[in-house]
Order: structure tokens, then sequence, then C-alpha cells
């Protein structure tokens, strides 16, 4: 079990012990969904091109980045939840990083943080480095487009 924060886990699809958890996030196109339990999936491959770059970055962006949402919610109520990929190198990790990013921590710390608790994390090469990247703009972006305007102070006359 690779504990990364309170309730969420990254491993490999063959070091999973599917008791040991409550929800899956699966970051793979094939491996099965584990039966009676909660499961996601995102379904990308590990080869790093540019046109997994950009389906990993819409599968974390979707719909105001729901999945980090409702990860939080799972957390929330002590589920334990485990992000997966076929050898817990790439995509999972790549996945940890962005929702590290998404909790607030700028990409390089989110980066150095998941080094830090997965030694053979981004083995070799960040794959999906694009997409981490995109995905700290997407968020700074939708920001900034929250932030403005948000010193303004409606006209009321009393």
């Amino acid at each position: 079990m690779n504990y990364v924060d309170k309730n969420l886990f990254i491993e490999s699809y063959k070091n999973i012990n599917p008791e040991d958890y409550d929800v899956f996030i699966n970051c793979t196109l094939t491996k099965p969904k584990f039966k009676g339990k909660i499961n996601f999936r995102l379904p990308v491959e590990d080869n790093g091109n540019d046109i997994q770059n950009e389906i990993m970055l819409k599968l974390l962006t979707e719909n105001n980045c729901v999945l980090f949402k409702i990860l939080d919610k799972l957390i929330e109520r002590n589920k334990k939840c485990c992000i997966f990929c076929n050898k817990g190198r790439q995509r999972s990790p790549t996945v940890y990083a962005c929702y590290l990013i998404y909790k607030g921590l700028d990409k390089n710390t989110s980066l150095r943080h998941t080094y830090s608790i997965k030694k053979d994390a981004f083995l070799g090469n960040i794959n999906f480095k694009d997409a981490i990247k995109q995905f700290d703009k997407y968020l700074k972006n939708k920001e900034n487009k929250e932030n403005k305007g948000s010193f303004y102070q409606p006209f009321v006359i009393t």
C-alpha cells in the first residue's frame, strides 16, 4: 500500500488488494472494475504522446474538475481511495500530482511531493508533463476569471 494522503493511495494494478479500498480511480484502458466498489476510469494510454496528454487533461478538467470534487467528498467520508495504473509509475502519479495542484500546491511542489511518497513515480521520464503543465495553467486561468471583479461592490441606494 502506497499511502500518500489521508485515505488516498497510489498503486500498481498487481499490488492492489481490493479489500483494502472502497474507491478505485483506474487510469488504464483495460484493467477490470472491482466488484462491489466505487469505480472511476480515466482511459489513457501510457505512451505520453500529445494525444494522450490531451486526453488526460480533458478527463481531469471535465465538468470543472468534478473527479477531484468527488474525491474530496469520498475522502471526507473516510473512504479509502486508490489511484492506480498498470505499474503505478506514470498515469496514477500524474493524477495525484494534478490533485495536489487542485488542492492548492504549485506544480513543482506537487511533483516533488509525489516523488517523495512514491519513489518510482515518473520513472525515467514524466510522460504526462504537458498534461500537468496545462492542468496547472487551466486552474490558474480559472482562478483569475473567478477573482476578476471580486473587488466589485454593487452600488446600493439606501
